[in-house]
This record gives C-alpha cells, structure tokens and sequence, in this order.
C-alpha cells in the first residue's frame, strides 16, 4: 500500500492519500506506524543519493510518534495503546522521491479521558511518564512526594501500570523525541510543569459552606498552593471558586461595573 501510494506521487505528480478507518483494537495507529516508516524508508534511500540532505527530515517524521502516542493515546477495554483522537499526517515529496516535509493535524481529542477514567482503563500515557521519569525540578515537592495510587487523575482506575510497559523509559523515549524535533529544554521542562500542575488540580476536592459556597475540603488547600506555585497563576483559589462578571452600568454609560459570583460545591468541581 505504502509503495504503491509512494509510485503514484512520483510518477504521476498527484497526491495520493490513504485512509485508515476499523474500530477500536483493528489496528489502525500500529498500521500509520508501518506506512510512515516504510515511506520515510523510501524516501531515504533517494535522499542518500542525493547526498543525504534529507535524512535527518526523515528521522523526524518518524521520531514524533512517541510524542502524539504519548499525548493522545491510552489503555482502553480493547487496545492497550489506543488512539483518541483523529489525526491527519501530510507528507510532501520534492520531484526525486525525496521527503521535503510533513505536517501533522490533530483533531477530536477525547477531552473527558484527562479528568474520568474506569476500570480497567488508563488516563494519557504522558500522566504516566511524568510520574514514573520525570525529574522532581519537573513536578515540584508537593506532586514527587505523592504515589501514583494517591494520585486521583491517574488513580481513579486500580489499573495504574500496564504489563510489558516501562513508563520511566517511555518518558525518556519522549523527551528524546521532542529534542530530535527542536523542542528547546526549557520549553519541555514548563510542559511537563503544566502537566504537574494538572494533575495536582484533580487532587482538589470540595465542600459547601454555611452560605452554600464553594470551598475547599480540609488538607486540599496544600494541593491549591503547590498548583499555584508551580503554575505560576494568579489567585487560582478565587478562580476557581468564584467568577468575576463585567457589565456596563444601568445608565448606558462607558463605565464598567465587575460583580463576583460565588460558585456551590457542583459548579466548582464542573470548573
């Protein structure tokens, strides 16, 4: 199929497409994989005589696989590595055969996942990763100190880790991945603070006052905090159990008057 597809770009100087479509565990991310491998191993063998410009172009494509695998892919009922969400991969080739590019579209993602798992289900293998191998400097004190099982994100279903699956070396797989794609250190190291943040939020669990406002259980406040410090946001405890409301004044005037609504305990947690 990956021949035959690559034989009519180059022949013909058309575009060609292929469509992978079955449902859950047929196949379909492990077949991607094959093609792109095989159809960057075409091209390569071209660009090796053309002096191999374009090897390093064709490692890369190949090389950002374990990046969308490890932000969009996850152990379901069916498939221990499926995909969820939809992806578009565009390779374009110079006139020789040669790969002079790609582009990637992601799409649909199965946002629900990051925040509700069941058994014997797992979250986005990337939680997994950051917990098993990512330094402490990357997930501050608070969330290195935890344990995976005390982690709700990630805890919320007893499947945590997955036979034949290191996520300490898949972490390390990553990493090297978004360098292979020039993904600067310091970037990857305020990715993987965005995701810590993230999950210390759904440690976050609340109550309701006497005035049915919104606040924190007991020992949640320390999860606020590190959340906070690690994200370096504004006052998150205001944001997320009030929000502000501008509305011009009564008088059809310029002016701007700001309200604060009080979230309950069900519109905090559906924050």
């Amino acid at each position: 199929m990956g021949e035959a597809a690559f034989r009519h770009v180059k022949r013909h100087k058309a575009p060609a497409a292929i469509v992978m479509s079955g449902e859950s565990g047929a196949g379909k991310t492990e077949t991607t994989k094959h093609i792109m491998r095989y159809l960057a191993w075409r091209s390569e063998t071209i660009s090796k005589k053309a002096e191999g410009r374009l090897d390093t172009l064709a490692e890369a494509i190949l090389k950002s696989n374990p990046i969308l695998e490890a932000f969009g892919n996850a152990k379901t009922v069916r498939n221990n590595n499926s995909s969820r969400f939809g992806k578009m991969m565009r390779l374009h080739f110079e006139p020789t055969g040669a790969v002079a590019g790609a582009y990637v579209k992601t799409y649909l993602l199965e946002k629900s996942r990051a925040v509700a798992i069941t058994d014997p289900e797992r979250n986005y293998h990337i939680f997994y990763q950051l917990c098993a191998g990512a330094p402490a400097k990357h997930k501050g004190t608070t969330l290195a100190g935890l344990t995976p099982e005390a982690i709700r994100m990630i805890s919320q279903s007893k499947c945590i880790k997955l036979d034949g699956k290191d996520d300490a070396v898949d972490y390390q797989e990553t990493v090297k991945a978004m360098g292979i794609l020039g993904i600067p250190e310091n970037e990857q190291a305020e990715l993987f603070q965005i995701l810590s943040g993230i999950l210390l939020l759904g440690n976050i669990e609340y109550d309701q006052d006497d005035d049915d406002h919104a606040v924190f259980k007991p020992g949640t406040e320390a999860f606020v905090d590190a959340a906070q410090a690690i994200l370096q946001c504004g006052d998150l405890t205001r944001n997320l159990t009030s929000r502000e409301i501008k509305a011009k004044d009564r008088g059809g005037g310029r002016r701007l008057s700001s309200y604060t609504i009080e979230y309950n305990q069900v519109q905090a947690e559906g924050v």
